[in-house]
This record gives C-alpha cells, structure tokens and sequence, in this order.
C-alpha cells in the first residue's frame, strides 16, 4: 500500500528528467511500432510468396540423354498448358507468367505468385496419357476378385489385414465395386501386389473420387491392359470444349438452377493416322462390335468416364461428365487433352514458397 501510494505521489510531480525519459520511451516505441509496420506491410508487398514447383522423373532408373531431351520437349508443352491457362476469360492471372525452366534432369516452374497455384500444380503435372480400355464384364471381374481372394489366401504377409480384406472393404452396388477413401490405399496397395500374379489380360483402374452425402469413395474397374487407343505416340485428340451441362428433369419438377448443373467435356477424335490406324474409324470398329459393354476413358491410371455403349460411335465424338460445377476442372481437362502427354511421367519433387530478389 505504501509503496503504491509513493508511485502515485511520485507520478503526480514530474520533473524535467522524468519528461525526458518519456519521451525518449515514447520515441522507441513509436520507432519499434512503425518497424513492425514497415515489416508486416514487406511481407505483404514483397514476393514471399512466389511459388517454385521442382518436377523430375518418375522412373529415374531408366533415365538418360534421350531423357533429358524428352525433358526439353515437356518443358515447352508444360508452358504451353500454362499459357491457355493465364488466356483463359474469368482467371485472376499471377502479376507475370510462369516461367518453365528445364534442366538435365529436372523442370522448375516459377510463378510470381501463388494466385491459382493448385490449377498450375495440376497442369504442370499431370502426365495426360489418354486411353481406351475394354472394361470386363460384372462375370469377369468377380472372378477375378475370387481369385485375389484365393491368391491372399495363400499369401497372408501380402496385406497387412491379412485374408478377408477385400471382402470387408469393397462394397457392390448397383453391379459397380466401391471401395472407402479411407480404405483406397491399402485395397490400392493389395491388388498392385497381386498384380499379373491372377489379373492375365485385365489390370484394376479406379474412378475419380466421389464425394457423396453418407461417404467418400472411389469405383473400382478391371480394365484391359492393352487399350484400344492412345495418345502416347500421336495426336488423338482433335478438339475439346468445356460447357456447363444442361440436364434433364421430369414433368411438373422443380427448375434447377444452372450454377449447380456439372460441367462436361466434349471431345473430337482426331484423323491422325501417322502412329496407326484412324482414330475415329477405330473407335467405329469396337464401339459397333461391342454394344451393351462398357467403355473406360482414361487419363494417366484414373478412369474419368465409363459409359455403357448402346450405339456404333462413328463420328468420333466422346463425352466426359465431370462433377465440377464451377468449370476449372473440366477446363483443366480439356487443356490437357489437347496439349498431349507428357514424355517421360514426372512426379512432383517439392512445392516451395520462395521470397523474390
């Protein structure tokens, strides 16, 4: 109590020092506030948020100067998907276009910022291999799945949960195999272990993921191993155009409104037989020898669309129904159908936040 009462008695008679040493207090602090200003207003302005995405092969065993070459030419097609990219009407470009730079084995792409970073990630690596595959019939892909189980049966150390892991992880409905996001990479992991040890001609292929309202979950394929087109050494692609789908309804039901329909892709074969036979009389040929089957589009290992064939296809003309409803992924999509893959697979090596000079 005392000594409260001396700092208020103190305090209430300043002298010609005390001013001094306020001031003086007064003085540092402002200089201290306006320093961290200055720093918060640096970090805002500066390019610490420049974005530096480092990609390499994905198979570095098999690598060499035919390699690095094959880098210098994906390098070119990476900026190309880029530069449709910061074109595209409606997207909020960096303040300067990346800048995709090879090296012997590896290519950087610089961004100025980090505005749309996922989308040039994305672009940037995706490999975009376009094929077609046969998808084995509900018969076939059962015994198949018998035949894995019969395969773990004797291989136990093969999964960690031991025999019975696809039994309590792949779920049937409506004749499709649906396996849990949450149980994707050990089922994923299983059936590349077994891989050619019980598959023969099919290999397993999973669909994109989707979200629905009870679970999230992935539809699981038997495709054939040898796809009846590819992109891997020729244009197969002619044109792509992302629009909005306009959907039907029954009678007397409500609209729907046009923001929440999903966008699709339509595709055009090309006639490009440089690399092997016409791709739209191809298509023609199997789609018209195998009506009531069922037909994978797939890009790299993910099976984007899977229709069931109900006509001959002699135009060539392909559709691919996404569940995006605001348009970037689809046009994401049709820039890579139409820059072509990439040669050889790369793989993201590291994502940095770089500060500029």
């Amino acid at each position: 109590m005392q000594t409260m009462l001396k700092l208020h008695r103190d305090s209430s008679r300043p002298t010609a020092s005390s001013f001094k040493q306020k001031g003086s207090q007064m003085k540092r602090r402002t200089i201290s506030i306006l320093g961290l200003l200055t720093a918060l207003l640096g970090i805002g302005c500066s390019d610490a948020n420049n974005l530096r995405i480092t990609l390499r092969p994905a198979d570095t065993t098999q690598y060499s100067a035919r390699g690095a070459r094959r880098l210098r030419g994906d390098s070119s097609r990476i900026q190309l998907r880029l530069d449709w990219l910061y074109d595209e009407p409606g997207f909020r470009p960096p303040s300067e276009r990346a800048k995709v730079e090879p090296t012997d084995s590896t290519i950087t792409v610089s961004v100025s910022d980090t505005s749309g970073a996922a989308r040039i990630e994305y672009l940037a690596s995706t490999r975009g291999l376009i094929t077609f595959r046969q998808i084995a019939g509900d018969s076939i892909a059962g015994a198949i799945l018998d035949s894995v189980d019969g395969w773990l049966q004797l291989h136990p150390g093969a999964a960690a949960a031991g025999p019975g892991l696809l039994d309590k992880s792949i779920f049937y409905r409506s004749y499709q195999c649906r396996v849990l996001e949450r149980d994707y990479p050990l089922v994923s992991n299983v059936l590349k272990a077994v891989d050619t040890a019980v598959y023969d001609s099919w290999e397993p292929a999973f669909g994109v993921l989707d979200a629905g309202k009870i679970d999230t979950s992935r539809i699981l394929y038997f495709v054939a191993r040898q796809p009846e087109m590819s992109n891997a050494r020729g244009r197969l692609v002619a044109s792509a155009v992302a629009h909005r789908g306009r959907g039907t309804r029954p009678p007397n039901a409500p609209p729907v409104a046009r923001e929440t329909q999903p966008f699709l892709v339509d595709m055009q074969l090309s006639h490009d037989t440089f690399w092997g036979p016409d791709p739209v009389l191809k298509l023609a040929e199997f789609t018209a020898s195998h009506v009531g089957q069922r037909l994978a589009m797939m890009l790299d290992t993910v099976v984007l669309s899977a229709p069931m064939i109900q006509d001959t296809i002699r135009d060539g003309s392909f559709m691919v129904v996404t569940r995006d409803t605001l348009g970037a992924y689809a046009r994401d999509l049709t820039t890579i159908f139409l820059s072509g893959p990439l040669y050889p697979p790369l793989v993201v090596e590291r994502v940095e936040r770089v500060g500029g000079k």
